[in-house]
């Protein structure tokens, strides 16, 4: 059995198995289980201040920044 020559004589046959196992690969690929990746979850703290009338680096450093400060303390964050 030759594959050169099959390949050159039956051009149409190769196609069609190149593309069957191709299906077959894409099927299986899609089957695959997940047990080996782990299910993350991230801790996420988020706080929004707001003040009226206060401008950004008066928000930032009287505000936003003690409480970040005393959030920074929570454990699992």
């Amino acid at each position: 059995m030759n594959i050169p020559r099959i390949a050159i004589d039956r051009p149409i046959f190769i196609t069609m198995v190149t593309v069957f196992l191709l299906v077959l690969g894409l099927m299986g690929f899609g089957k695959l289980p997940l047990d080996l990746y782990p299910s993350l979850t991230y801790p996420v703290l988020a706080v929004r201040t707001d003040l009226k009338g206060a401008a950004p680096e008066e928000m930032e450093q009287l505000v936003s920044r003690p409480i970040e400060d005393a959030l920074s303390t929570v454990t699992d964050v």
